[in-house]
């Protein structure tokens, strides 16, 4: 079974969040706290793939497992933001100017604008709010990946 699924079928991370809803946070909270524990984790990557929610994640950590990649074996971390917001933030945290680890992205294509500038102003783009988010190994899902 994989390690994202546990043997009831039920989702390893929803089942955190909702552990920590049990003990009195609330869901936005919950969310935010296993965020930010991925965040943490993936201190020693090499890569990280930044995505915008849990969701976006679940489904990454799936499909790469489904095609036999264990992906944190590989240096590998898929990092939920939280939303497009708080891409910045992450860009800071794991780009040149933080980690400095290879950083990779998939985002909702209606939020490009945003995830450009946040790349430029994070250090990773021309610094003209002008290129490609792909250019940079960051791409937009027409749908949502999930």
């Amino acid at each position: 079974m994989s390690g994202f699924v546990h043997g009831d079928g039920s989702l390893a991370v929803e089942s955190e969040v909702s552990g920590l809803v049990a003990a009195g946070h609330s869901r936005i909270d919950a969310t935010m706290l296993v965020i930010e524990r991925s965040t943490i984790e993936a201190r020693d990557a090499r890569t990280v793939v930044l995505v915008e929610g849990l969701s976006d994640q679940i489904a990454v950590e799936v499909l790469a497992d489904r095609q036999g990649r264990v992906l944190r074996a590989e240096g590998t971390f898929v990092v939920p933001t939280g939303g497009v917001t708080n891409f910045e933030r992450l860009l800071r945290v794991f780009g040149p100017s933080g980690r400095d680890v290879r950083l990779l992205g998939l985002y909702d294509s209606p939020v490009e604008d945003r995830i450009r500038r946040s790349l430029d102003r994070a250090g990773l783009g021309r610094g003209d709010g002008l290129a490609s988010p792909a250019s940079v190994g960051f791409y937009g899902c027409v749908t949502d990946l999930e």
